[in-house]
């Protein structure tokens, strides 16, 4: 695996795969250059509108949301031929690519809209984002990413929305280069990194709430830092919930057992 710094951290190798194969599919506000050969006044930049149309010297409106600019070349062309140019030479270039946004909040150098031109991974709008906030400081192992999408689903004759959030592991993507963690980005996404390290005791102790992690925190030492157990705690039976290949697990533990970031620590009533 190839590897380039950038911010202080290490980033992964792109996979060429997907790249190779992405197609851009023009949308609203996105802006189009077309040229027509040997006729200027047809030629020009082009907004595509919130329908999804440019309107077009002789043509009038035409659609083209959804289309690649191979495909917007193919229709024109075909247009002009039909009724008013012999053997049309038509070129279709996109100027400004406005259609296609992710969002990235929290704790980077320059939060906020960003635009896909590209197979764009996560890797990429950090970079462009100025990377993590140095008052961060260095990425410990189980620090995550939240990647909020909006997916739709389809129910009988209807489709529901709904938000999935997609948990990365920053560790893993940016100290140790796994490219399963370097996710691809699509339009919509909203991206927060967390505003520190934190990790969450709740249940049986003195003082629920949140503490800052420090690395090699045991569960030990989350629930001193709560002011210690309850008379009625169960200590046998702690348990921490933990999300683990963007899914949310419980398990039990015990005092000398390492926590990650994020993790919730439950100290659960003792029954006897």
């Amino acid at each position: 695996m190839v590897f380039t710094l950038c911010f202080g951290q290490e980033k992964p190798a792109q996979n060429q795969t997907q790249s190779k194969f992405f197609t851009y599919k023009v949308g609203n506000d996105d802006v189009l250059t077309i040229e027509v050969y040997d006729n200027s006044d047809l030629s020009g930049n082009y907004t595509v509108s919130s329908e999804g149309n440019i309107s077009f010297p002789l043509l009038g409106l035409v659609k083209v949301s959804g289309m690649s600019v191979v495909e917007i070349k193919r229709a024109i062309t075909e247009m002009l031929f039909k009724d008013y140019l012999q053997n049309p030479i038509v070129s279709v270039t996109l100027k400004d690519y406005k259609s296609q946004v992710v969002k990235i909040l929290g704790n980077v150098g320059k939060p906020g809209i960003y635009y896909l031109d590209s197979p764009t991974r996560l890797f990429d709008i950090l970079s462009r984002a100025e990377g993590l906030s140095p008052h961060l400081g260095k990425v410990v192992n189980g620090q995550k990413a939240h990647v909020m999408r909006q997916l739709t689903e389809s129910n009988g004759d209807s489709s529901v929305s709904k938000v999935k959030t997609i948990y990365v592991d920053l560790y893993q993507m940016l100290v140790e280069g796994k490219e399963g963690s370097n996710i691809y980005l699509r339009n919509g996404d909203v991206i927060y990194i967390p505003e520190g390290n934190l990790v969450h005791v709740i249940g049986e102790v003195k003082k629920v709430g949140s503490f800052p992690f420090e690395e090699g925190m045991t569960v030990l030492k989350a629930i001193t830092l709560a002011g210690g157990t309850s008379t009625k705690a169960s200590i046998k039976n702690i348990m921490i919930k933990r999300i683990e290949n963007g899914k949310e697990i419980e398990k039990r533990v015990k005092m000398s057992d390492l926590l990650q970031p994020e993790d919730i620590v439950e100290v659960p009533l003792s029954f006897w």
